[in-house]
């Protein structure tokens, strides 16, 4: 996994641009309208950041889809009757949560908490899905030891895509496994 990019996007994963920024929230213009069904809340997104090697991860916590009234071509046998359609004005709104980075010094596939950088408008955004999704949550326990390693279950959008975490320090801060009779 070290040796290639742990997130590696094709067109068809694109999913819109930056719109707005306001510190760790930003609000993603949708473009892609097939992808808004899956880009459900808890969903994670990578905006393209200030290089080509870095990634600001973002898990959505708002997901809105707006029809707004758009004029349409005038008609060619009556031009002063002009039709309108109705069409999807959709949006994300993601909190970032980290950074991801291809190269980071001489380690590759880095990945960071918190942002170190702010999105600029019009970057492209990207859904995080299958294989991407995959990787990515293995990056986040691959510096662990197996003794480490606690898997806490699976991904709720892809149970393919193991949660791990550190049991060590799970278990030395404030924590509590809580279960009903």
């Amino acid at each position: 996994m070290n040796d290639t990019c742990a997130l590696r996007f094709e067109p068809t994963s694109l999913l819109g641009k930056v719109a707005a920024v306001d510190t760790s929230r930003v609000v993603l213009a949708v473009s892609n309208p097939d992808l808004l069904p899956r880009a459900a809340v808890g969903s994670l997104v990578a905006i393209q950041g200030m290089t080509a090697q870095e990634f600001l991860i973002g898990m959505t916590e708002r997901v809105t889809r707006n029809l707004k009234e758009k004029p349409g071509d005038p008609d060619p046998v009556s031009p002063t009757e002009i039709d309108s359609e109705v069409v999807p004005d959709d949006a994300l709104r993601v909190v970032l949560v980290g950074t991801y980075r291809t190269i980071d010094g001489t380690v590759r596939n880095r990945f960071k908490r918190g942002a170190d950088s702010f999105p600029q408008i019009d970057r492209e955004c990207y859904l995080i899905e299958g294989g991407n999704l995959q990787r990515f949550m293995g990056l986040l326990g691959q510096d662990l030891e197996d003794t480490q390693r606690l898997q806490l279950g699976q991904f709720l959008l892809d149970k393919s895509a193991a949660a791990i975490a550190n049991g060590d320090r799970f278990f030395q801060r404030h924590a509590a496994v809580l279960g009903s009779t």
